[in-house]
């Protein structure tokens, strides 16, 4: 099989499919996405949107436009959507807009933590303390902080989300801090849904493979090149798209996943992994 043609990558059906039909699976619920304006996110705020849900999501600045875009695309459902603009680096603007979403909505039932940064070196020694920090506070602190906030108003139902990676069970050698965060989101997911599984609240994560998305380099100026062999060495023999993963989202954060908790979904193109 041959990787999707790059030339219609951002296109809508890219990140929900024109044959899929919402049927009110999400219904009357508010979901969070971190990261809910570009690639995976994007599909998961499509997606859930679809199903009936009411979205808030985040975005930094460089991703204002496609997050505008993604709002005016889920306000036409006729469902609600606010676009926060934080910096998920930072506790006290992560927990401010913890508190806002709690006012503007009155209520959380979903919290997907999507939003992550990764920054490839090829040795150890070339990871400063800086970006060692930086990439744990994005990809896991602001996990924390908002899954503090929103679980107590949680009732029975209600789910949370952590998006990891294949690399936190392959371990690729140009992101040891990156696949070190998503291996510890792992962890996290598992001892916080024996902590709450007694209530009926669900927490699972999703492990996606290659996904082309903007962490790969921004659709509009990547050097395509670097994208021949991205994905070429799973069993499908090519990388996947955000519509590939939104519908796995629905599957969690709905009645359809009610007994499933503490576990991972592999959606990698057939990588084997452990776990």
């Amino acid at each position: 099989m041959s990787n999707p043609d790059l030339r219609s990558v951002e296109q809508v059906h890219n990140f929900i499919r024109e044959s899929y039909k919402g049927t009110g699976k999400l219904a009357g619920k508010v979901v969070v996405i971190t990261g809910g304006g570009t690639g995976i996110g994007r599909a998961m705020s499509m997606h859930a949107a679809t199903e009936g849900a009411d979205i808030a999501i985040t975005s930094y600045t460089s991703s204002q436009a496609q997050a505008a875009s993604v709002k005016e695309w889920i306000e036409k459902l006729g469902r609600t959507c606010r676009v926060y603009e934080v910096d998920l680096g930072d506790k006290e603007k992560t927990q401010e807009f913890a508190n806002n979403v709690l006012r503007d909505f009155g209520k959380v039932d979903v919290l997907v933590n999507n939003a992550g940064a990764q920054f490839p070196k090829n040795n150890l020694a070339d990871i400063s303390d800086e970006q060692w920090k930086k990439t744990f506070s994005i990809n896991l602190d602001a996990m924390f902080y908002l899954s503090k906030i929103f679980l107590p108003q949680f009732k029975e139902g209600d789910s949370i989300i952590n998006v990891a990676s294949v690399n936190a069970y392959i371990g690729l050698k140009e992101l040891v801090d990156y696949s070190s965060t998503k291996g510890a989101m792992i962890s996290f997911t598992r001892a916080l849904s024996n902590q709450v599984a007694h209530k009926g609240i669900r927490i699972n994560s999703i492990a996606p493979g290659p996904i082309l998305t903007p962490i790969q380099g921004t659709w509009s100026d990547v050097d395509k090149s670097k994208l021949d062999d991205l994905g070429k060495d799973t069993p499908m023999q090519r990388y996947g798209l955000p519509h590939e993963v939104g519908p796995s989202f629905v599957f969690l954060a709905s009645e359809d996943g009610s007994y499933i908790t503490g576990q991972t979904l592999h959606i990698n193109g057939g990588i084997m992994v452990n776990g």
